[in-house]
């Protein structure tokens, strides 16, 4: 047997073997598609919510996260030992693989409940993407307009903030810079994610630069003093825990992507599970750090995102220190969002794929995820309001993020349990998560947090 080109090596070094990429790889992968406007949302859910009810929210929101997507590669692994398992003996045959063909949640539907469910879950699967999707382009293309200045029809070269200013010339400019960053999104979008592997790991890294600025500059503010209100901390508020959970639903919704982020790691036995359980696990910690952190620095100051709280600080004559860290609050966000984009994109245009394309042609694939990355810039040319779209597809996040997993999963082991018995814990995807009681008593949790959460999804 032949061993593999060495330029894979020269080419992307992170690539583990083959066309298999490394955990860490993955891991930034899953964090870029977790970590969109949602963790810039939770000091504002404190603010409202106060620090220790948040906190707790949020925690019991990203441990149902977590399990749901445990839910979906334990999922993968047996929807495929059951399709092998067709017309066989009734021996044990080994829940181990994720690998080959891509197996997406929207498949795995269509088999265990029919084309009606398929449906079902198909639609609220593309509404609730591009519900996110179209924050995404909205904020990216007013945060853009607010930094760089471009030539308008009415107005020649200018600068706006089109959420202030909704002049024609400002709507403009707003839209120019649409049309222009969707463009340069594209080319993210048509390719799979192993291509996009040290793209993805800058991304994650200029996502951390951001967290640190954003604490080390509450740290001097408490240090020095200057905290804009320390009298009034967030205090326990009951009727503010429904915008909490709203924030925190959306910000752990990273279910969707697993089976595109699984499909080419390497080890998949070894690895699946922890990188699932680390990159929830540190979007949580930083969520919670950032939430209690900025909350406390800033009381009622802070903004619904938070980087605005800095941008809107309100010093006339700013240093060249203050303006180039205001400069970075803006700009930052606006990478993080360009790096979770096409990871959006992808799980969309190939799940809109396996509904209308019953054979999956690969050639509609490319297609498909164009049309994915199109149909939210449109919506976002004519609404950029990110409240409105957020909350108008909340309620679709918990169907598709976690209802969608918990049945599938629920389903498919009680399947491979008639089969192969206890055999199947085994299995290395398999654990104590995988006991149908244990599903149960998630979808119970799950269903009492989306219920709480309502109210708060649908304040605008």
């Amino acid at each position: 047997m032949t061993s593999k080109p060495t330029e894979i090596a020269e080419v992307a070094p992170l690539l583990g073997g083959g066309d298999k990429v490394q955990p860490i790889v993955v891991l930034c992968f899953l964090i870029n598609a977790t970590m969109g406007l949602g963790f810039l949302s939770f000091p504002y859910a404190f603010m409202k919510s106060g620090i220790f009810l948040g906190a707790v929210g949020t925690g019991l929101v990203g441990i149902v996260a977590t399990l749901c997507a445990l839910y979906v590669v334990v999922a993968m692994a047996n929807f495929k030992a059951l399709a092998k398992s067709q017309g066989s003996e009734e021996g044990t045959i080994e829940i181990n693989d994720i690998g080959g063909e891509k197996v997406e949640l929207a498949r795995m539907i269509y088999s265990s409940f029919g084309p009606a469910a398929h449906l079902a879950y198909t639609v609220c699967l593309s509404v609730s993407l591009v519900g996110t999707m179209w924050s995404y382009c909205a904020t990216i293309a007013s945060s853009l307009a607010t930094m760089l200045p471009l030539w308008t029809p009415q107005n020649g070269w200018m600068t706006c903030d089109i959420v202030a200013d909704e002049s024609d010339s400002c709507t403009t400019l707003y839209r120019e810079w649409l049309i222009l960053s969707t463009l340069m999104l594209l080319p993210m979008c048509v390719v799979d994610l192993k291509h996009q592997a040290q793209f993805q790991i800058v991304m994650t890294g200029a996502r951390f630069v951001l967290i640190a600025a954003i604490m080390g500059d509450c740290l001097r503010l408490a240090l020095s003093g200057q905290m804009v209100d320390q009298t009034t901390l967030p205090e326990a508020r009951p009727v503010g825990i429904p915008r909490c959970l709203a924030v925190a639903f959306f910000a752990m919704s990273m279910q969707t992507v697993v089976p595109e982020a699984m499909h080419d790691l390497v080890d998949k036995p070894k690895n699946a599970n922890r990188v699932i359980v680390w990159a929830l696990g540190l979007c949580m910690v930083v969520y919670l750090v950032i939430g209690i952190t900025v909350a406390s620095v800033f009381g009622p100051g802070v903004y619904p995102v938070a980087t605005l709280t800095w941008h809107n600080l309100g010093n006339p004559d700013p240093s060249a220190l203050q303006l180039f860290f205001r400069t970075l609050m803006v700009t930052l966000p606006v990478l993080d969002l360009t790096a979770a984009f096409p990871l959006c994109s992808v799980c969309l245009g190939d799940n809109m794929r396996t509904f209308v394309a019953s054979e999956d042609p690969e050639h509609l694939k490319v297609l498909f995820r164009i049309l994915a990355a199109c149909m939210p810039a449109c919506g976002a040319f004519f609404l950029w309001d990110v409240s409105q779209t957020l909350a108008s597809t909340g309620v679709l996040v918990y169907f598709v993020c976690v209802a969608a997993p918990q049945i599938v999963a629920y389903a498919s082991i009680q399947q491979c349990l008639e089969r192969w018995g206890t055999e199947c814990y085994k299995s290395p995807f398999w654990g104590w998560h995988c006991n149908p009681n244990v599903i149960l008593a998630s979808m119970g949790a799950g269903a009492v947090l989306f219920l709480a959460a309502l109210p708060g999804v649908f304040k605008v």
